[in-house]
């Protein structure tokens, strides 16, 4: 899977908002990540995500 830091910013920002974190946070936090971190969340978030579809609920 290719890795677009656009889309992960997207993904990443959605799922914190979702969670309950400010937008200055989020776009804060979002603002001072370098790919491999941005990365490594992206890929978290969507292995999340799959497995909360299994259950029929969402986290984005």
């Amino acid at each position: 899977m290719d890795f677009d830091r656009q889309e992960a910013l997207r993904v990443c920002h959605i799922y914190y908002r979702n969670k309950g974190y400010s937008e200055e946070h989020c776009q804060t936090w979002l603002d001072h990540q370098d790919d491999q971190t941005l990365k490594n969340a992206y890929y978290c978030i969507l292995k999340e995500q799959k497995n909360a579809e299994r259950k029929g609920f969402s986290v984005l």
